[in-house]
C-alpha cells in the first residue's frame, strides 16, 4: 500500500468518525433545547402555530451556528490541507470548490435530518402534556 492511500483512508476514517460525534452531539443540544422549550412549544400550538412555523423558530439558532462553523471549517481545511500536502510532496493539485460543497451538504443533510425529526416529534406532542410538563 502507498503512502497517499494510507492518508487517504486515515483521513476517511477521521472524518467519519468526526461526522458521527458532531451528529450525537447536535443530537444532544437539539434534545435539550427542546425540553427547556417545552412550555413555548406548548403554548405556540396552544396558539394555532403550524409545526413548519415551531420547527424553523426552534432549528434557526442551529442553522445559523452550523453556517458559521460550516465557514471556519472550509477555510480551516483548505488551508490546512494545504500545509499536509506542501510537506509530503513538492507539486500537488489544488483543490476543487466541489470537495468542499459536498461535505457542506453532507453535513447539512444530517443536520436537518436530526433537528427536523427531534423537533418534529416534539411538536407532535399533546399541548396539555407540555404544559403540564412544567
Amino acid at each position: 500500500m502507498i503512502l497517499t492511500d494510507s492518508i487517504k483512508q486515515l483521513y476517511i476514517f477521521l472524518a467519519i468518525v468526526a461526522t458521527v460525534l458532531s451528529m450525537i452531539g447536535l443530537y444532544t443540544l437539539v434534545s435539550l433545547s427542546i425540553l427547556n422549550r417545552t412550555k413555548e412549544i406548548g403554548i405556540r400550538k396552544v396558539m394555532g402555530a403550524p409545526i413548519p412555523r415551531i420547527l424553523l423558530v426552534l432549528s434557526k439558532s442551529f442553522l445559523i451556528i452550523l453556517a458559521i462553523s460550516s465557514l471556519i471549517g472550509c477555510v480551516g481545511g483548505y488551508y490546512l490541507s494545504l500545509i499536509l500536502l506542501d510537506s509530503i510532496w513538492d507539486q500537488f493539485l489544488d483543490f476543487t470548490a466541489g470537495i468542499y460543497i459536498y461535505s457542506v451538504l453532507i453535513i447539512y443533510l444530517a443536520t436537518i435530518a436530526t433537528i427536523t425529526s427531534k423537533i418534529y416529534q416534539a411538536a407532535l406532542q399533546n399541548p396539555v402534556s407540555c404544559l403540564r410538563y412544567e
